[in-house]
């Protein structure tokens, strides 16, 4: 069974690897990267739950080289009753890890700031607000995925700088929420399965694009359509 351990792990330098069983994390366990000087990273080895816990770092780290990563296509949800309204997460998403925001409550906030994260993998709100805020983008997702009425994937003033992702599946009533001055580019827009066409798109409609019912906020979605 899952171990009985909700005491903090906070990685100061190096990589601590994390290598549960699959979704075998315990839950309520506090994620927390520290460094303040060296590269600090927590690396897992398999597919994750992470239960009623919390994958954050202090916000003012003099550094962003740091983060959580995976050499292997896997999976972190971060899921289930977590007692903090936001987690804020000052670090990078690298490797292949792809990273779930699926909490119990809707109000509640997963928050990636300050860092641009590298990883090939997906970023998906299964429910609540999953934020790229203070500066933070991302150079080479594969995926966007924003499932249910209640989700959100939400860009802050000044942040998503250079954001273009390979596709971007909206499910169910999942939106954007992009802030005005936000610009984001991907391969390819899906809406329940059905395709969105080359274009600019925006939640009003004037001269900077067509109207969108599925982006909230004054941002802009780019679908230049294949190279």
């Amino acid at each position: 069974g899952a171990l009985d351990c909700t005491l903090p792990i906070s990685v100061e330098e190096g990589t601590l690897t994390c290598s549960y069983a699959t979704n075998n994390m315990p839950s309520g366990l506090e994620l927390c990267v520290t460094g303040s000087a060296s590269a600090a990273w927590l690396k897992l080895t398999n597919p994750q739950k992470l239960s009623g816990g919390c994958l954050c770092s202090p916000a003012d780290l003099p550094t962003t080289d740091h983060g959580i990563t995976s050499a292997n296509a896997v999976t972190l949800e971060l899921c289930g009753a977590s007692s903090v309204d936001e987690q804020y997460f000052a670090g990078q998403v690298a490797g292949k890890l792809s990273l779930v925001w699926n909490p119990n409550d809707a109000t509640k906030v997963f928050s990636l700031a300050r860092a641009v994260s590298s990883t090939t993998g997906s970023l998906t709100v299964s429910n609540g607000v999953l934020r790229l805020r203070d500066g933070a983008s991302a150079s080479a997702l594969s995926a966007v995925n924003v499932d249910g009425g209640s989700s959100r994937f939400e860009i802050a003033a000044g942040s998503g700088a250079n954001l273009h992702v390979q596709a971007i599946n909206l499910t169910n009533g999942g939106k954007l929420k992009l802030a005005a001055g936000v610009l984001i580019g991907a391969d390819a827009v899906t809406v329940d399965g059905e395709p969105v066409a080359i274009g600019k798109f925006y939640s009003g409609d004037d001269s900077v694009g067509e109207a969108a019912d599925w982006i909230e906020g004054a941002g802009v979605v780019f679908v230049p359509g294949p190279a």
